[in-house]
């Protein structure tokens, strides 16, 4: 028998997501939770072969929670399901445990065809998040040691020519914390301005 535990705090989403897997005859058993500490208190009664899994959860968060079991329970699945798509998110649930990472909006048949491919050993991910993966491996301009990683990541932002308000968005910061972090980049290389610091790092590193 396949079981999947679908962990989820939206209940329009949960009830939606129970439906979708109950329409699946291979899928003998869907239990759902609204958040990760009800889950984790369940496995020692229920123990499902994989877990549809949001992150963004009140308390304690879905990476968080595959942190704790994946170690516990080995053989359980997890498959992330979720509205975060940074590369912090992903690369944080991949490191955790996460066999595949999929975005809220992916299309039903789709959903069903990443749980089969999971089991069957595949690492299904939405589209976009591959690409992500595929950047994340590309060499990229090594940046001034004195910068700090969060540093780099404006820095690159800059480069790519998002503005404040995008570059916050991205890392899920406020733009008052996004100009603080240029301020302090600007200090560190004595300028004024974006061209300035792009061309003092690129053109000297």
């Amino acid at each position: 028998m396949f079981s999947v535990a679908i962990v989820e705090d939206n209940t329009t989403m949960r009830n939606l997501l129970e439906e979708v897997l109950k329409e699946d005859s291979e899928i003998h058993r869907v239990l759902s939770f609204d958040s990760a500490e009800a889950f984790i208190r369940s496995l020692s009664d229920f123990l499902p072969n994989l877990v549809l899994m949001d992150i963004g959860l009140p308390g304690m968060s879905g990476v968080e929670a595959i942190k704790q079991t994946k170690p516990k329970y080995p053989d359980i699945q997890y498959l992330v399901f979720t509205l975060h798509d940074s590369h912090e998110h992903v690369f944080d649930a991949l490191r955790a445990g996460a066999t595949g990472y999929l975005l809220k909006g992916t299309e039903k048949d789709k959903i069903l065809q990443s749980i089969h491919l999971v089991r069957n050993g595949g690492s299904p991910m939405s589209s976009s998040i591959a690409r992500k993966m595929v950047e994340m491996m590309r060499p990229k301009n090594v940046l001034p040691d004195i910068l700090s990683p969060r540093e780099q990541e404006i820095i690159s932002g800059l480069k790519d020519g998002l503005s404040y308000q995008q570059i916050a968005e991205k890392h899920q910061i406020s733009v008052h914390t996004v100009r603080t972090h240029i301020r302090s980049i600007y200090e560190k290389f004595q300028v004024h301005s974006r061209t300035e610091v792009l061309n003092k790092i690129f053109k000297s590193f």
